[in-house]
This record gives structure tokens, sequence and C-alpha cells, in this order.
């Protein structure tokens, strides 16, 4: 899951991290991946698979920030096994980054393997 986003991303010109990877402020934007584990889908041969899309945006240009959380969801959008959870996240402040930040979070449902 995590090599298929992170390739995609990369092909649309947008720098994504693994989780504590990226080290000191927000230059440009980026994303990071951080998946979570599998978890099956009671009843049903599903497991379903999260992943965290952790957007970072330098401050300072706050009216550009939709424009990226599009390019992202544009992007993933390519990839059909996901889906996007509309969990309604809210663009927030990190200080130590010196950025905008917002999460964008997926299911991959996969059918269990015997």
């Amino acid at each position: 899951m995590f090599e298929k986003i992170y390739r995609k991303l990369k092909e649309k010109n947008i720098e994504v991290y693994s989780i504590g990877q990226h080290r000191g402020k927000c230059e440009s934007p980026f994303v990071v991946i951080k998946e979570y584990e599998p978890i099956e889908v009671v009843g049903s041969n599903y497991y379903n698979n999260k992943v965290n899309l952790i957007c970072y945006y330098p401050l300072g240009s706050y009216s550009k920030v939709k424009y990226f959380k599009n390019d992202i969801a544009e992007a993933i959008e390519e990839l059909k096994e996901f889906s996007r959870e509309l969990l309604g996240n809210p663009i927030m402040v990190d200080d130590s980054k010196e950025s905008y930040t917002f999460t964008l979070q997926y299911n991959n449902k996969k059918l269990r393997r015997y």
C-alpha cells in the first residue's frame, strides 16, 4: 500500500516521505505516509487497511493549501482500490514545522487470502 501511494505521489511531482524521515521546517509542500495495521472486517472476507496522508504546506500561503489538498486527492483517486474517508479534518498550524497541516485518510479493502 505504501509503495503504490508513494509512487503515485512522486509521479505527480509531490514531495513524499515515510514517517520520521523528514527533518527540519517545511520549506516546500510535502506529504508523510502513515500506514495502519490491517483490520479484519467482521463477518466478511475482507481486510480494511487504513492510511493517513499527513500533509504540510509552508506558512504564509494559506489560500494555496486547498490546491495542494486537491492535487493529492486527485492523485490518489487514480488508484482505484483506495477510497477516501471524509472526516472533515481541519487545517491546523504546526509550529515545529512552521507549516499548515492537515490529514487525508484512505481505506484499501482487500480480499482475505487463505
